[in-house]
């Protein structure tokens, strides 16, 4: 029975994309939601699917002795998984391991983690109460994130707004002035200049995108003027990217 389970895995993850990779290890075995993890036997796997277990137990969270998640969404939530070749795999339970980078993905009672740097995933998506979030990667590396790093994307077009959802670690003291660790999150804003090819890191203020796009700064304060945006929202910053990209 076992086995059987995770030849299902892996049959799924192959029949999801009909997608042929070189072997390789592309989707690490988490085990039951709430159980141990299964014994794994890499020849009864998928030769392109292989599957290897990497936890201990039944928390997803990584035994580091910090508090706070290393999860963008607690919760499983709906979701697709976009290829580079446009093929698509949709009503999926998904989460985003915002720490690491990675997308889990469960089956039933098991979970996978899959690996970008092997399945060519080009975007995800998440719903959530407000609606679909689409994450993407793809774009020119800036600073330490590279173009495997995966985005939220508000708008898109020649000019793209991106959200980096990023987790720190951040020791404080607890109420006996002991040091104790706990998982923050941490948002960063990029702009992706199509023309230019180059992404670039901007503060979250009308005079920080001036700076990043000194050649629209001219349209930018057209567009805020007339639609009269205040910019401290993130519906604001939409209207404004929808509006520079159909100028």
């Amino acid at each position: 029975m076992k086995h059987a389970a995770l030849l299902s895995i892996s049959l799924f993850l192959f029949i999801l994309f009909t997608y042929a990779q070189a072997p390789n290890s592309n989707a690490r075995m988490l085990g039951p939601v709430n159980g141990a993890v299964m014994p794994v036997r890499l020849e009864d796997m998928d030769k392109e699917w292989k599957i290897r277990p990497i936890s201990t137990g039944g928390s997803l969270e990584p035994d580091s002795g910090s508090s706070g998640s290393v999860f963008y969404n607690n919760d499983w939530e709906d979701g697709y998984i976009k290829l580079t070749d446009k093929r698509e795999a949709r009503n999926l339970s998904l989460r985003f391991n915002a720490y690491t980078n990675e997308i889990y993905m469960k089956r039933d009672s098991n979970i996978v983690v899959l690996d970008g740097n092997v399945i060519p995933i080009a975007e995800f998506g998440l719903r959530d109460a407000s609606g679909i979030k689409v994450f993407r990667r793809g774009f020119p590396a800036v600073g330490k994130y590279t173009a495997s790093t995966f985005y939220e994307v508000l708008a898109s077009g020649k000019f793209t707004l991106l959200r980096m959802h990023a987790k720190r670690i951040v020791e404080k003291s607890d109420i006996n002035h002991v040091p104790v660790q706990e998982m923050t999150d941490a948002e960063f804003w990029y702009v992706f200049d199509a023309a230019a090819n180059t992404t670039t890191e901007i503060k979250h203020n009308k005079n920080a995108l001036i700076e990043a796009l000194p050649g629209e700064a001219d349209a930018i304060r057209t567009i805020i003027r007339d639609k009269k945006l205040r910019m401290k929202g993130d519906q604001d910053w939409v209207i404004l990217f929808d509006g520079l990209n159909n100028y």
